[in-house]
């Protein structure tokens, strides 16, 4: 998704079969505004996901960059006492997975969860030059 943001592109075309659970961070994404939203499309015979990237009608982009943290085999847990604690930073976000399901930083601190650091979320808006 960063790549393609910084070359301008409207969206990116996952290339694998997108799950339930890649369903639910896309839903979490587009609802807090870091994504315009996600259709799957048939292409080449085969279902995939694709994501439309963030733009507005003065051509500046967002340039989303997803750092994931949590990996199969390298798991990190985050406790409810470290997400209040945690100072608020303006460039990223936390993606956190809860007993409550997926769900950003800022409400797992509000309802007081802790769980699952999947990823920290960052969005950048840069002008894009217009060729046409």
């Amino acid at each position: 998704m960063h790549i393609a943001g910084k070359n301008g592109r409207e969206y990116i075309l996952l290339g694998w079969p997108t799950s339930q659970f890649c369903v639910k961070i896309l839903e979490v994404l587009q609802e807090n505004g870091y994504i315009r939203g996600y259709k799957k499309i048939n292409y080449l015979g085969k279902i995939r996901t694709m994501v439309l990237l963030k733009t507005n009608t003065s051509r500046a982009w967002g340039v989303l960059q997803f750092v994931r943290v949590s990996k199969p085999g390298d798991r990190h847990f985050v406790p409810a006492e470290y997400l209040w604690n945690a100072p608020a930073t303006p460039d990223g976000e936390f993606l956190i997975s809860t007993s409550q399901g997926i769900m950003l930083g800022a409400e797992a601190r509000q309802k007081g969860l802790g769980g699952e650091l999947l990823a920290i979320i960052f969005l950048h808006v840069r002008n894009v030059r217009n060729f046409n």
